[in-house]
């Protein structure tokens, strides 16, 4: 993955499911998914942030 292309919302996806699985710090998630760390913390923080409010509009 380039370092100047946007991340699909798959590879968000993606991204942050591989880090709920393996508990992994960020450093190798981001190193795996070829993207910087801080990247991969905003990337997974979006995601389960927009989990948690389809969730709660479907409670």
């Amino acid at each position: 993955m380039s370092k100047n292309t946007a991340l699909t919302p798959i590879e968000m996806v993606l991204v942050t499911l591989r880090f709920l699985a393996t508990g992994s710090i960020l450093k190798i998630i981001g190193d795996f998914n070829g993207i910087d760390k801080s990247t991969a913390s905003r990337v997974i923080s979006k995601v389960i942030k927009n989990n948690c409010t389809i969730r709660k509009s479907i409670y």
